[in-house]
């Protein structure tokens, strides 16, 4: 423990007074097994290293094992879940609440995952809890509870937990024809109403209880945070969440976990916002068809003071329609710091293959949001980009620090347009980048003898997506003169459902070259990733040597000319760069 201390700087002196805030600083970075032996030093470290063992609770069973002794319940045969539980082998008197006082107070946050789990409590042990308990709020100082159950019967046992204290809530919903969902938003708003963060999670279509939704959201007017299922956020949600005075984030999530609505339920996105809509809001998050989310930005009373925006295309768009989102970006989003655009493909949403691919010309526009520093765009079709736009794009963007260029399309072109000469630019002109996404031709032909360009400095990921790469040891050799030590070279796609979800793919044999080709990418970049940190340290020795050299020639020449000064000599410099005595 002493050794920890010193990390951190801790004297002597300091040690000896053991501080409270310089021990809880080093707490919060041990693990709960170096914690609990903490625990047994002294009473003073006991407190401090029990708040860190106890602060965040995952396990609901170790926490109530705190009570009493539990046990294994073997599986019942009408168990739908097909789950063990646990069950108290006596019942709770007042001494066991008296000895659970000291831990249920440090508890800051409950996270309950029963997808996750392989046994979970039963219902039986949550009801002897709910009859024995000596006060309304069994974790007097929770702040964070996140309640994901398999069924709504166990849904409403976070009931048992809520309370006015608590600022994060995450919840997955469950409907039932018995217990109204409008039911459990209103018991949530009682029991919590400064709420903050609100995590909404369920699998049915959002207009079929829209109407409950907003009540719950006009509900808890503290809300600064609304994270909803994917095809959630329609037009009349949007609308009222435009009331809320301190909400700063509007979000959605794709994980399978958060569950997702109905398609048709965003496809046509119009909200009609009022004066004064959204007067805190800096993060959005929405799915829409680009043609709406443009007339969107460029509404009377629309968001000005966003700094983060994705947007999620249901559809495929033109050139001129990303040229005027793009537009309508700049020209609305003055504050904005990061742009994410994305055409996710699914069996939902479908490529078109007659509409034009996007140029330089189309995505200009960006260029002109001053305060950009991350911009991320995903589209089906490659981009037909030159080395002279990304010139221009590197050198009128220097202050970008995350660009991934529609990295990993999922229409591969027989050649991609760049090279990985398109990398150099950006070392050139980006000294901030730290991501950078790029779709190009792996095994390009050239000469990089003459690079003469200055590595990056902070480059840490470089994407590769879905770029053809026959052989791994030419690209190696290029980047390791361009990645610092440490850079990540990464590929792959993340558009669900490979190839075969492609319009063009008619047939299997089709389907298995394509998805051969990317394998044998992909593994090559692997390839490259695993061997360019030891040839950019090769390269970084190389540099070292060759500056030592000059340094020492340098030096020798500065000798010669002291000892030609003292001879009343003149030093003349030979053809070579070498210095003599003439």
């Amino acid at each position: 423990m002493t050794s920890a201390l010193s990390a951190f700087g801790v004297t002597t002196q300091q040690r000896v007074l053991e501080i409270p805030e310089i021990l809880e600083l080093v707490f919060s970075f041990l693990d709960d097994k170096s914690n609990a032996n903490n625990i047994t030093v002294c009473k003073r470290w006991s407190e401090l290293a029990l708040n860190m063992v106890w602060r965040e609770v995952s396990d609901v069973h170790r926490l109530f094992s705190l009570l009493a002794p539990m046990q294994l319940q073997p599986l019942s045969l009408h168990d739908r879940d097909c789950k063990d539980y646990y069950i108290f082998t006596r019942t709770l008197d007042v001494s066991d609440w008296e000895r659970f006082g000291r831990y249920a107070r440090r508890v800051r946050a409950l996270h309950l995952d029963e997808n996750e789990a392989k046994t979970l409590v039963a219902r039986e042990a949550f009801d002897e809890i709910s009859r024995t308990r000596v006060s309304l709020n069994i974790l007097p100082n929770l702040r964070q509870l996140t309640w994901v159950a398999c069924n709504i019967e166990r849904m409403r046992l976070s009931l048992m937990f809520q309370h006015e204290n608590i600022l994060d809530f995450a919840v997955y919903v469950h409907r039932s024809p018995t217990y109204p969902t409008s039911t459990f938003f209103k018991e949530v708003m009682l029991r919590m109403p400064r709420l903050r963060n609100l995590d909404m999670r369920f699998n049915f279509c959002a207009n079929d209880e829209e109407g409950d939704l907003v009540e719950l959201f006009l509900g808890l007017p503290r809300l600064k945070k609304v994270i909803m299922p994917l095809y959630t956020l329609t037009p009349v949600i949007m609308e009222k969440l435009s009331e809320l005075k301190e909400l700063q984030t509007v979000q959605f999530e794709f994980r399978e976990a958060q569950g997702r609505g109905a398609i048709e339920d965003v496809a046509r996105f119009a909200p009609q916002l009022k004066e004064g809509a959204f007067p805190a809001l800096g993060d959005l998050s929405l799915s829409a068809k680009l043609p709406d989310m443009t007339h969107f930005l460029c509404s009377s009373f629309a968001p000005v003071n966003l700094t983060s925006l994705y947007v999620h295309t249901l559809a495929a768009a033109s050139p001129d329609e990303v040229h005027c989102f793009l537009t309508a970006v700049t020209e609305n989003c003055q504050l904005l710091r990061r742009l994410y655009l994305d055409f996710f493909t699914s069996m939902e949403i479908r490529s078109d293959p007659a509409l034009p691919t996007l140029t330089w010309q189309t995505l200009r526009p960006v260029m002109y949001c001053a305060n950009l520093v991350e911009f991320e765009v995903r589209w089906d079709k490659p981009f037909e980009l030159t080395q002279a736009d990304i010139e221009e794009l590197a050198a009128k963007w220097p202050s970008i620090e995350t660009l991934m260029l529609n990295c990993e399309p999922m229409h591969v072109a027989a050649t991609p347009a760049l090279d990985l000469r398109a990398v150099v630019p950006f070392a050139r002109h980006c000294p901030r980048l730290t991501e950078l996404g790029l779709y190009v031709n792996g095994d390009a032909d050239f000469d990089d003898t003459e690079l003469d360009v200055k590595p990056f400095e902070g480059l840490a990921r470089l994407c590769m997506g879905n770029s053809p790469l026959a052989g791994s040891g030419a690209a190696a050799l290029f980047l390791s003169r361009l990645c610092p030590l440490g850079c990540e070279v990464i590929a792959g796609v993340t558009w669900p459902d490979g190839f075969a979800i492609r319009d063009d793919v008619l047939d299997e044999e089709t389907l298995a070259r394509l998805n051969a080709q990317a394998t044998t990418w992909f593994e090559n970049w692997r390839e490259v990733n695993r061997t360019l940190p030891l040839l950019t340290r090769l390269r970084a020795e190389e540099r070292e040597r060759r500056m030592a050299m000059e340094r020492e020639l340098e030096e020798m020449k500065a000798k010669a000319r002291a000892w030609a000064e003292q001879a009343n000599m003149s030093p003349v410099e030979g053809k070579d760069g070498s210095c003599v005595i003439a």
